[in-house]
């Protein structure tokens, strides 16, 4: 609520200091007027027409970055999914420039070369297995900038056969050591699948006059643009966590899965895909499982695990949060299956 125009749609009706809650209704007919309008005109009206002009004078007055150009000279990119495969399953997620589905193909990939199934969802081998499968991820999401900058290749350097046998002999050479995103998932009754996330970022407070969009403040996104304020390089486009997938397994079932969470979606759905490929879980009981996550030297473990097991593995990290519940900072995974039917 930074701006006026933007307390105006997301302030309470019953208190002008706070922001709208739970029982209350929010209205923006701007934004249902600009919608109508677009989908009347088409795509133009914003990326060529008034409302790119708008946005470029505001910029202007107000010291921002975007100019008309930036608008105009915008188009889509449609890109092959990454694939990979795993336990027999094809996986199809997002792909480069994209951290989300090469950092859980990654993790994949390493997770591959362990007998993951012997050593017990739960178990404290496994969640120390798991964390440092995190860490490893973590690394390797940096070095593969290192020698996407040093060589100029894009970002599949993370699969360079070097770095990956690297992180594959960390891993099996010590085996028993150690934010506005929304996703859609549809499978239809012919198995047809698809996986669609998209995400605000955080927004910036401007509401474009007339229209009642706010315009997103990606570029602020820590795990997105860790440098800071225009530091981004131009003419590259924006990467995300964000890792849209869908996966068939060997007998013919489809899953259509993501989830929000900013960096915790990469760990979220890879412990489901774990849960399904190597535990054997429903789809239900997959999604539904406790899960971790480790990241900058701080670890996250929600409450259903064993509590002996989760206190004794908690306890090796100077930095350990115990949650009390299954909770939505850890991500929230949506997904849709389907099975095809057998002949009678």
């Amino acid at each position: 609520m930074s701006t006026e125009a933007s307390r105006a749609i997301f302030r309470s009706k019953k208190d002008a200091d706070r922001l709208i809650g739970e029982g209350e209704r929010m209205c923006n007919p701007d934004f249902a007027d600009a919608l109508e309008t677009l989908s009347i005109e088409g795509e133009d009206l914003f990326y060529r027409g008034e409302m790119a002009a708008q946005v470029d004078r505001d910029c202007r007055a107000g010291g921002g970055t975007l100019s008309r150009a930036d608008f105009e000279n915008y188009h889509l990119v449609k890109r092959k999914p990454l694939e990979q495969r795993y336990r027999g399953a094809r996986i199809l997620t997002n792909p480069p420039p994209s951290n989300g589905g090469i950092l859980i193909a990654f993790a994949l990939s390493l997770m591959e070369e362990i007998a993951v199934r012997n050593l017990g969802f739960g178990s404290k081998d496994y969640l120390e297995i798991l964390a440092e499968v995190m860490a490893l991820t973590n690394q390797a999401r940096i070095e593969s900038r290192l020698h996407e900058v040093e060589s100029g290749e894009a970002h599949g350097a993370i699969f360079a056969p070097d770095l990956l046998a690297r992180y594959r002999d960390e891993v099996i050479g010590h085996p028993a050591v150690s934010r506005g995103t929304t996703h859609i998932s549809v499978v239809d009754s012919e198995g047809n699948a698809a996986a669609m996330t998209l995400s605000n970022g955080e927004g910036c407070g401007y509401i474009l006059p007339g229209a009642g969009i706010m315009l997103n403040n990606m570029l602020g996104e820590e795990d997105i643009n860790p440098h800071g304020f225009h530091l981004w390089p131009t003419d590259r486009r924006m990467s995300s966590m964000m890792a849209p997938t869908v996966f068939e397994q060997p007998e013919g079932s489809v899953t259509a899965l993501g989830s929000g969470g900013s960096n915790r979606i990469r760990t979220a759905i890879l412990q489901i895909m774990l849960n399904l490929f190597d535990f054997g879980m429903s789809v239900e009981e997959a999604v539904c499982a406790s899960r971790i996550h480790f990241e900058g030297g701080r670890l996250n473990v929600e409450k259903s695990f064993q509590e002996d097991i989760r206190q004794a593995f908690a306890s090796a990290y100077d930095d350990a949060k115990l949650w009390e519940e299954l909770n939505l900072f850890l991500a929230v995974s949506m997904r849709f299956d389907w099975k095809p039917r057998l002949a009678a």
